[in-house]
């Protein structure tokens, strides 16, 4: 049953309390439990740690449940195993290795004839391609995500490869298509309750809102999804928020603030070892330079260290000081 519950508390952002639950089920295991079911507790444990940014705690129950899944010979379950690693070691930025666990996770999916796995499976490797750099490659996997999930009626899929078509988007300059497919994403994320879909799709909006000019929607959006982000307790989810809004304040000019949130979000990506992607990276390099030029090198490192003490709350409150 608990495992069972993993779509309802993933998409209505209850990690932690489903995190608690699973590990107290699995520390009363007496050892005659059916290995499936105990392979599936395990992997529900481990997306719940996984949603809270506890890398290593994931990836440990992911690969218990790898292991299990192998025992008994459930190749779908051992698809999920290796597609759910492969999402831990993306987050910390070892992109061949994921591609890696998600190639092997999609011909599982095939060889079994699990659709919903292999868009899955699909949009990883679309994610893969998109943070580093291969734009054609990755709107290639989300359309055939997007395709896929229509096919089964798989709402929630549906929202994420809007979503990510609407990063590839964004990202080669294409801002009314951006808007669109995020808009579209959205409307389905807040169809379905899902608070952390729909606070991904806002942030995204606030980065349209930006780069075309529109400097108070860009805060609008920013604002609505950092306090989704923060109701439910996203640590890498709200830092990304926290970017979002230093490159809004570097538009308007308060560069000091932006500077210190820099220095914020460096810092805390370091304390949850999730360096930023390249794609990230160089998406920022504008506002920063920008903030260094006009602080000047000396009072922009000042910034940046203060920025650096300031707890993940301490940031958002300085993000949000109006």
């Amino acid at each position: 049953m608990g495992a069972d519950l993993q779509r309802f508390w993933e998409v209505r952002g209850h990690w932690q309390a489903g995190r608690e639950l699973l590990e107290g089920l699995l520390a009363a295991r007496s050892g005659g439990e059916d290995a499936s079911a105990e392979a599936g507790a395990l992997l529900c444990a481990g997306v719940m740690c996984l949603r809270k940014s506890d890398y290593p705690a994931a990836r440990g129950y992911f690969e218990q449940a790898l292991a299990l899944y192998r025992e008994v010979g459930d190749r779908n379950g051992e698809a999920h195993g290796l597609n759910y690693l492969g999402i831990v070691v993306q987050c910390t930025a070892d992109y061949p290795a994921a591609r890696g666990y998600y190639e092997q996770a999609l011909a599982l999916y095939r060889e079994v004839g699990d659709r919903n796995g292999e868009a899955h499976g699909l949009n990883c490797l679309g994610n893969v391609a998109l943070h580093t750099g291969d734009y054609p490659a990755a709107r290639g996997y989300y359309e055939q995500t997007l395709a896929l999930c229509r096919e089964v009626g798989d709402r929630n899929g549906e929202a994420h490869g809007l979503n990510c078509l609407g990063l590839v988007a964004l990202l080669t300059g294409d801002y009314p298509a951006a808007r669109g497919y995020y808009e579209q994403a959205l409307a389905i994320f807040r169809e379905m309750g899902s608070q952390r879909g729909s606070a991904g799709c806002l942030g995204n909006l606030g980065l349209v809102a930006l780069d075309t000019g529109d400097y108070p929607a860009a805060r609008g959006y920013f604002e609505q999804a950092l306090a989704l982000f923060r109701q439910i307790g996203a640590p890498l989810e709200q830092i990304m928020g926290l970017e979002g809004f230093a490159c809004y304040w570097c538009a308007v000019k308060n560069h000091a603030r932006a500077a210190r949130l820099y220095g914020a979000t460096a810092a805390l990506r370091a304390e949850l070892g999730t360096p930023l992607s390249p794609l990230y990276a160089a998406e920022q390099k504008q506002w920063r330079e920008a903030c260094e030029a006009a602080l000047g090198a000396e009072q922009h490192a000042l910034c940046l260290q203060e920025g650096s003490a300031l707890t993940l709350e301490q940031a958002c409150a300085l993000a949000l000081q109006q």
